[in-house]
């Protein structure tokens, strides 16, 4: 705008210094100063007017912007209130969170107290019971041995069976051969896939056993093997009477508390065994060697039945499950045989057994 006027004056000045030089023309020249003169003074008007509207606009435009800038730090100052208060909202819920947790862990420890007082209740219950057992039995075991001494000392060892059923009214089972596997024990056949389907009777051990002889040995695990040329044999010197076999019951299973793990159950053994008895390896030597001709059972310390067995070299089966189902037989329970008589071999005092399994209820 000031470059404009400038301009203007200027103008005039030259336009002056025309007029005095001619003045024969000055009133052409007046005139065409006042039509230039007004001329400027138009375009000075307009160009207040506009700069007039262009003040206006900037002070809309300050305005404005002064008002968003109130509105924004009104915003802002809301913004952080709503945020102070978010945070606090955060910290209570943090403070109700961790009370929570606090309340949930002492309810929890209070609850495992209460379990493990009530798991060591019913474990000392259980106890207890377990041990009025083990004292019944031992005393059913004290009298039934205070009764066999009595027998031993009358003389009555030559027939046992008899005697002791007559003191202690056991009853007496008888085995017969076998019809699961049928005919003489012959090793030299092809193997028999029958006995793949019965079972051993649990952990075996014998309260005596003859030493070995070589290769040759005569462990407790022979009975269990599946192969007739092998067989326990005791290790006294005279016909092992009083010797025991006991099975220490461990019924497989394939998870905790699983329905099968127990005495009777699908695939378990449940009081039907079969048996090899003698040294079934050759002729021979199961006529040489002696063979077992009565058991007494017992379930612990319990004496429960009597068992005469054959005199054969052939594969024979006793079943007992009708006194054993009747028991809570658990794992680590021990199923005892005793031997109280023999046949007396033709060389040896040895007694041998060749196969002693278990029949399962799975077949």
């Amino acid at each position: 705008m000031r470059k404009n006027i400038n301009t203007s004056l200027t103008l005039l000045l030259i336009i002056g210094f025309n007029i005095s030089l001619n003045a024969q023309s000055k009133k052409q020249q007046i005139l065409s100063l006042e039509s230039k003169i007004d001329s400027i003074y138009k375009l000075l008007e307009f160009e207040r007017v506009e700069n007039l509207k262009t003040k206006n606009n900037l002070n809309e435009t300050i305005e404005k912007q002064n008002k968003t800038k109130i509105y924004d730090e009104e915003k802002k100052a809301e913004l952080n209130t709503k945020l102070k208060q978010k945070n606090i909202e955060n910290i209570n819920l943090n403070l109700a969170n961790k009370l929570l947790n606090e309340t949930i862990f002492i309810s929890r420890d209070s609850l495992n107290k209460q379990k493990l007082l009530s798991n060591n209740l019913i474990f000392s219950n259980e106890l207890l019971n377990k041990r009025i057992i083990e004292l019944k039995d031992s005393i059913k075991a004290l009298q039934f041995n205070v009764e066999k001494l009595i027998i031993e000392n009358s003389e009555a060892k030559k027939q046992p069976s008899k005697k002791l059923n007559s003191h202690l009214n056991l009853k007496v089972y008888n085995a017969q051969l076998s019809d699961y596997l049928v005919g003489d024990i012959n090793p030299s056949d092809d193997y028999d896939p029958a006995l793949e389907w019965l079972s051993q009777i649990g952990n075996s051990i014998s309260s005596s056993t003859l030493s070995s002889q070589g290769k040759v040995n005569y462990r407790m695990s022979n009975i269990s093997d599946l192969n007739t040329n092998t067989a326990w044999v005791e290790g006294e010197t005279e016909y092992g009477i009083g010797v025991k076999l006991t099975f220490e019951m461990n019924f497989e299973k394939e998870f905790d508390n699983d329905p099968n793990a127990k005495f009777g159950a699908v695939y378990q053994i449940y009081g039907k065994f079969l048996m090899a008895n003698g040294y079934c390896k050759t002729d021979v030597s199961w006529k040489s060697n002696s063979r077992v001709k009565q058991f007494i059972v017992y379930l612990n310390q319990e004496p429960l039945c009597i068992v005469n067995l054959l005199d054969k070299k052939q594969w024979q089966e006793f079943d007992i499950s009708e006194i054993l189902l009747k028991k809570d037989i658990k794992n680590r329970d021990k199923l005892i045989f005793e031997i109280t008589d023999v046949y007396k071999g033709e060389k040896y005092k040895d007694t041998a057994i060749t196969e002693f399994l278990g029949f399962t209820m799975g077949n």
